[in-house]
């Protein structure tokens, strides 16, 4: 495995289901799973960044019953705002649909953003 890396982040979904489900959250080789209860679930994904440039978060439905809706994305725990917008949900069957937070059937919700954030004048995030 690589040693040297560019940058730690800690990414948090809040995350609204008014059923149970299961997740998983990834960046690069990094994933997670996680079970989603109802109501608001606070999910943390801390990952390692090896390279600059552009970067996927994945959030993949694997199993749902009902709408899992993003509520708010933080990065070090600052909300990324309207950027959560520059997304693209594709579903199981393929079709891409952007700028998605309601999640309504199995698929995967990609968001992409420019690394190192740390030196980001758009994030204003000094070194942790």
């Amino acid at each position: 495995m690589i040693s040297n890396y560019l940058e730690r982040l800690r990414l948090a979904f809040d995350i609204l289901s008014a059923h149970s489900g299961h997740i998983n959250i990834g960046l690069n080789e990094e994933e997670q799973d996680y079970n989603i209860i109802p109501g608001l679930n606070k999910l943390i994904f801390d990952c390692t960044i090896y390279n600059t440039g552009s970067q996927s978060l994945n959030l993949k439905i694997v199993e749902q019953s009902s709408i899992i809706r993003i509520v708010d994305l933080r990065v070090h725990g600052l909300s990324v705002g309207f950027s959560m917008y520059n997304s693209i949900y594709t579903t199981k069957d393929g079709i891409e649909k952007p700028k998605v937070l309601n999640l309504g059937e199995l698929g995967t919700w990609t968001w992409n953003f420019e690394t190192p954030i740390h030196e980001s004048t758009k994030w204003r995030i000094g070194l942790v």
